[in-house]
């Protein structure tokens, strides 16, 4: 498979353990393993499904990863198959499972991909069980795309204000609790410039180009010199005034 920046491939060296890309990922699902002890846990979005794996191997009782892509399904399905993971293809608005047949809903970076971020939130709650919980993250549209109205990442449909995230939540579950990962540290109107241009750049580039042009130690170092955000990727309470480069929320019904 081709590493497009939004796919993560533990095996691509690019996006592999040890690149804050990986372990921002990682540390989402490892927040989320709080989460799926002995429960039915579907992960929309899958991916490759590693990430659905972690979470079978937390202590789910069963692991259903599902993904719009078919080729990730097969690559998960060979490669992180559990006895307690199924791995389905689907799409996030039109789940194929039975109404409240799952105790927590996992969903990291789909709301800004999907046509229509009121479908999805449905259809996670509707699959939910009474007492179940959806445990979601999209990027900060003030600080991840600038807060245009049109994302610079042409992956993304549209990119949520912390309000607007809250309020899609509130719509379809009683208690909605905010997380933030990646908070901001230089606060100057340059530092934020140019580390969103840097992501732009980085977003635009679905050919390898800068990683054929540039080793990755040079990328890396690159990367650190222009990063306005704390790269520590551990997620932790929302505070008043803290403006990450991603949010999770941790949403009940009851």
């Amino acid at each position: 498979m081709q590493y497009t920046g939004e796919r993560i491939i533990p095996e691509i060296a690019d996006c592999g353990p040890g690149t804050l890309i990986y372990e921002t990922h990682v540390a989402r699902y490892r927040f989320a393993a709080e989460y799926v002890g002995h429960a039915t846990v579907l992960d929309i979005a899958c991916g490759v499904g590693y990430g659905t794996r972690l979470l079978a191997d937390a202590g789910a009782k069963v692991a259903i990863g599902g993904d719009v892509s078919t080729q990730a399904i097969r690559f998960a399905q060979q490669r992180y198959s559990t006895n307690n993971t199924r791995f389905l293809p689907m799409g996030a608005e039109a789940l194929p499972l039975p109404s409240s047949s799952v105790d927590c809903v996992v969903s990291f970076e789909t709301l800004e991909h999907v046509a229509s971020g009121e479908r999805f939130v449905k259809e996670a709650s509707r699959v939910l069980s009474s007492k179940g919980v959806l445990v979601i993250s999209t990027p900060n549209a003030k600080t991840y795309g600038r807060g245009k109205e049109v994302p610079d990442n042409p992956f993304h449909t549209h990119e949520f204000s912390h309000d607007e995230f809250e309020a899609l939540l509130g719509k379809h579950f009683t208690e909605v609790k905010m997380f933030a990962q990646r908070s901001l540290r230089r606060r100057s109107k340059l530092a934020i410039g140019v580390d969103a241009i840097a992501r732009t750049i980085r977003s635009w580039d679905r050919f390898g180009w800068r990683r054929s042009l540039l080793g990755r130690s040079v990328r890396t170092r690159l990367e650190t010199a222009v990063d306005a955000y704390d790269r520590n990727p551990i997620v932790r309470p929302l505070m008043p005034g803290d403006e990450p480069l991603f949010y999770i929320a941790v949403a009940r019904r009851d």
